[in-house]
């Protein structure tokens, strides 16, 4: 049997901050990942796959003709791997900047981006929640502009990156099987992944175009993900 990796967002109901109406709400205080437990996988940019490497696999998932990086934290659908029952995230283990950034967000609207917040993020103010930030407050709107423009600036070049090797025909699908031994076999699909073959075949000018670019330790650390792969099902049990 062939599964799918099948991913959801974290957001449900973004809306715009315009701090003349929302300026009295208060960020509701996020102290677990439990807003994450629900998600197999994630988006990733190609800055954080040195990093993400050591701990969760990194795949390309396909959509038409665009390539675009995922971190993989489960195998079966609505389940992190990488979060307990008590909304903790695994010790030690790398947390994507996509989950970082909630609940805040950009929405792109005539050609501008947008800084959002997950409606069920914020709550009105109330004598029980004083302690709580405003959402008005201008330190928390700078940090959030901050972290998401910066967020946006890495993940258009990760687009560009992901079109480069796919340009070079360097990805390839691959399959990761998932079952528990005496079970049907199961194989989680539509995975791709750089093939070394294929990079240590590329003509010294397109290498030269990876190194140059400094996307080379990206490919060699989605490649060296992998082996995590092996660990995420010990996790699955």
């Amino acid at each position: 049997m062939d599964l799918k990796l099948e991913t959801t967002g974290l957001y449900e109901k973004p809306m715009l901050i315009q701090p003349s109406q929302h300026g009295q709400l208060r960020l509701k205080q996020q102290t677990t990942f439990q807003f994450a437990q629900h998600l197999p996988a994630v988006p990733l940019v190609a800055q954080e796959f040195m990093d993400a490497a050591g701990s969760l696999p990194i795949i390309f998932s396909r959509s038409g003709e665009q390539f675009l990086p995922q971190a993989v934290l489960g195998v079966t659908p609505g389940r992190n791997l990488f979060v307990d029952t008590s909304g903790q995230w695994q010790a030690g283990a790398y947390v994507p900047a996509y989950v970082r950034r909630y609940p805040f967000v950009f929405l792109e609207h005539d050609e501008q981006y947008l800084l959002c917040i997950e409606q069920g993020a914020v709550e009105e103010e109330s004598d029980d929640n004083e302690q709580l930030q405003r959402l008005g407050d201008q330190q928390v709107l700078d940090r959030a502009l901050g972290f998401c423009n910066a967020y946006q600036q890495q993940w258009q070049a990760t687009e560009e990156f992901c079109q480069v090797l796919s340009d070079m025909q360097l990805l390839e699908e691959k399959r990761i099987r998932v079952d528990k031994k005496g079970t049907e076999s199961r194989f989680l699909t539509g995975l791709y992944s750089v093939e070394l073959d294929k990079l240590n075949s590329l003509t010294p000018k397109k290498f030269s175009t990876l190194r140059d670019r400094g996307w080379l330790p990206a490919v060699y650390a989605q490649l060296h993900s992998w082996t995590k792969f092996q660990d995420l099902l010990i996790r699955a049990g």
